[in-house]
């Protein structure tokens, strides 16, 4: 009998289910392209494709979309997607009080229009050359109407899975849909558990009680299990950004000497062989290198202390400082805030840690700003956005950034965008934003006869609906290539 239930683990569990309420990327791994979808999505080769709208024409000012949406679809309750629900759920996100993660970006939409049942036309205020990638994030996801204030805990979507339960602290539970509009899953049952420990990680593989864990948190076990003919090993680039982030809300850290003593403080190969054992990737700006934009600025802050010490006298702490660091529960933070710890302690400042449980960073650093420096994994698609938006958790503002993020909104030309976002990532590095630490990489550890997972878009890594159990175990093995040699796309 072929197998239909796929186990997977993540390292932390979700504070909620709707994608398009919340900011932890941990809620997209459950419940994107599982249970929720949008109007299009992004291909395996970065390409903007129809998913719940069939296709679309922009008007030649670039400022109307004209959707044509699928017309048999129905949300996991049985109710009908239609038009109508496509533009609630766009006029629910882009809401001032909605909470969206892309709210503000949404915010160029000046309205949106239902011509007929499956057409809905949206009019931006301007022309916008990212307006159909943005649409394309997990947070312009097609909701329920019906149920906006249980989608958290109860979410309904168009998805190839509905919502079973949520054994809080130990599983979530998804069932694909019968009565599904597109392809049925060949995996008819997926449970999502949550271990973040590295030694219960890597016995739940060896027992077999996990068929796929697409963020392993224990890269020293990776070689050893790369050669047991049960596993699947494999590294891929994603889009996270691990960041030693500065709160500029407050006085201290709106000091550019400050920050930069702090940058150059800091001895970036390090936290790529503490954390990761070599299979990440050192990192100068906020991009993700696999990008055909990105900048390799990573030379411009070499590890230096005493430089940094030169540098923060001339900042006005000839005598160091004391400084907080607080850090979500993840393994990476952890081992990286007590590398900063130590490092900064060399050039005369001390950092007191602050470990904290993920809902309450969200609450405290996130929400609130009551922070002075934090440790995060930024993995949403495309967010070097996040410098220029208002009332963001770590306060970056620049005038110069601005006005070039504004012009790459309005260019069409592929070479001036490439110029643009070249100039971007100039600009947070050489005002030291954050200090930019290394590229996490997807570790993915998997049962050898487990297939159909990889998508190569930056808004979904793993399509689960896709997924399947091959008919034999098989002894093949793909084993890592440290990201300092070359990477590997499946």
């Amino acid at each position: 009998m072929a197998k239909d239930t796929l186990n997977i683990a993540l390292q932390m569990e979700p504070p909620a289910l709707d994608v398009t309420s919340g900011a932890a990327t941990i809620i997209d791994d459950v419940s994107y392209g599982t249970l929720f979808e949008g109007l299009v999505r992004l291909s395996a080769n970065g390409q903007i494709e129809g998913w719940l709208a069939k296709n679309w024409t922009v008007s030649p000012d670039g400022k109307v979309y004209l959707f044509n949406l699928r017309d048999k679809v129905t949300f996991s309750d049985g109710r009908a997607f239609n038009a109508a629900t496509a533009a609630y759920s766009l006029n629910r996100a882009r809401d001032i009080h909605s909470g969206n993660v892309q709210q503000e970006a949404l915010s160029i939409i000046d309205r949106i229009e239902t011509p007929s049942s499956f057409q809905l036309r949206i009019i931006l205020k301007k022309a916008d050359s990212f307006f159909l990638t943005l649409l394309s994030l997990p947070d312009c996801a097609m909701v329920s109407p019906f149920l906006p204030k249980n989608l958290a805990v109860s979410p309904v979507g168009t998805g190839a899975f509905r919502f079973q339960e949520w054994q809080h602290g130990k599983r979530i539970q998804l069932i694909a849909r019968s009565d599904y509009w597109g392809k049925k899953p060949a995996i008819k049952t997926l449970n999502f558990f949550f271990i973040s420990d590295a030694l219960a990680a890597y016995a739940a593989l060896k027992t077999g009680q996990i068929d796929f864990f697409p963020d392993f948190p224990a890269a020293e076990n990776l070689q050893e299990l790369g050669h047991d003919p049960r596993f699947k090993v494999q590294s891929f680039p994603s889009e996270g950004e691990v960041i030693l982030a500065f709160n500029q809300n407050l006085p201290i850290f709106q000091n550019s000497l400050l920050r930069q003593a702090i940058s150059i403080a800091i001895n970036r190969p390090a936290f790529v062989d503490a954390v990761l054992y070599g299979y990440g990737r050192v990192i100068g700006s906020h991009f993700p290198p696999q990008n055909p934009d990105y900048l390799d600025l990573t030379a411009i802050y070499p590890y230096d202390p005493i430089k940094a010490k030169a540098l923060l006298k001339q900042a006005g702490y000839p005598d160091g400082l004391t400084l907080t660091l607080d850090l979500p529960p993840s393994r990476y933070a952890t081992i990286s805030g007590q590398l900063v710890v130590d490092q900064l302690e060399k050039i005369g400042i001390h950092v007191t840690l602050h470990s904290l449980e993920w809902t309450t960073w969200l609450d405290r650093v996130y929400k609130k700003h009551d922070f002075q420096m934090t440790v995060i994994n930024h993995a949403e698609p495309f967010d070097y956005r996040i410098y220029d938006k208002e009332g963001y958790y770590f306060g970056y503002h620049n005038a110069q950034f601005h006005q070039i993020l504004t012009r790459l909104d309005q260019e069409n030309d592929a070479f001036q965008r490439h110029q643009k976002l070249q100039s971007l990532q100039k600009i947070l590095t050489l005002d030291a934003a954050n200090v930019f630490l290394f590229q996490y990489p997807h570790l993915v550890v998997s049962k050898a006869d487990l297939a159909g997972l990889w998508r190569g878009s930056p808004t979904q890594a793993f399509d689960l609906t896709t997924a399947y159990f091959t008919d034999s175990q098989g002894t093949h093995n793909s084993h890592l290539i440290p990201s300092s040699v070359s990477w590997h796309f499946g």
